[in-house]
């Protein structure tokens, strides 16, 4: 490991950055680290990982940037994956020693959005889809959205990355009864710097909530009829125009 150096108080944007690995028995596909709270590593709160590149002469990349962590300590280890071919496919090296940094600031990221709705606590049907919407902040390229079961989003399911969705919102229908579901948002902007976590919302979604009202026919109403005239003019191949023919359409 080559940075930030062990204990090092930063600022973000923050850069880990490690030694390369070499092993005669094929090349190193990925790289992986992960950040936590206690050097126990039991709750990950951060992870990533660099891909070799498409051409084999260019090297895996040993760096990579984080940011919309909140003050306080934390540790960060990496491993590497190796290609080895065959029926294995690809092994990993151990995890490396353990460093820490503590985060005092951060930075230039924009501020955390907050959630406007639903509110916190709100109970949906397991065949129902809901809106959630934030609050748009000064300089967010665009806003991911997280969930996960656990409070701590030990290992959140991100369902907003596109950097082209520069909306304030997302739908979710869940399909099947959840008893919490907690969601986070944060501020991306457009140099990639993320903002701290909003405030949790948490909802639930359960078979005994109420199901929402069905659509209900405006038009035509039931049983009415209508009639409509449709007018034909049949021309037959050398032959002169037959007079129209009247018909009437019932529906």
């Amino acid at each position: 490991m080559a940075a930030p150096a062990n204990g090092a108080s930063l600022v973000q944007l923050i850069t880990l950055d490690w030694n390369a690995v070499s092993d005669p028995d094929g090349p190193i596909g990925s790289y992986t680290w992960q950040i936590v709270t206690t050097s126990g590593f039991t709750s990950i709160i951060a992870s990533g990982f660099t891909n070799m590149d498409s051409d084999p002469s260019v090297s895996t990349p040993t760096a990579d940037k984080v940011s919309g962590l909140p003050n306080g300590t934390y540790f960060w280890r990496v491993k590497a994956t190796q290609l080895v071919g065959g029926a294995t496919g690809s092994v990993d090296s151990p995890w490396s020693a353990v460093r820490s940094f503590t985060v005092t600031g951060t930075g230039p990221a924009p501020a955390a959005p907050t959630f406007t709705t639903p509110a916190t606590g709100a109970s949906f049907h397991v065949r129902e889809s809901f809106t959630i919407k934030w609050s748009a902040v000064p300089g967010a390229h665009y806003y991911l959205l997280e969930a996960d079961t656990d409070p701590a989003f030990s290992f959140p399911l991100t369902l907003t990355t596109n950097a082209l969705t520069f909306g304030t919102q997302s739908e979710a229908l869940w399909g099947n009864a959840i008893a919490n579901i907690y969601y986070r948002v944060r501020a991306v902007s457009v140099d990639n710097v993320r903002s701290l976590p909003s405030p949790t919302l948490n909802v639930h979604t359960t078979n005994s909530a109420p199901v929402p009202a069905g659509v209900s026919q405006v038009f035509p109403r039931s049983r009415s009829n209508r009639f409509a005239s449709i007018h034909f003019r049949l021309v037959g191949y050398g032959q002169p125009a037959n007079p129209g023919i009247r018909s009437r359409c019932e529906y």
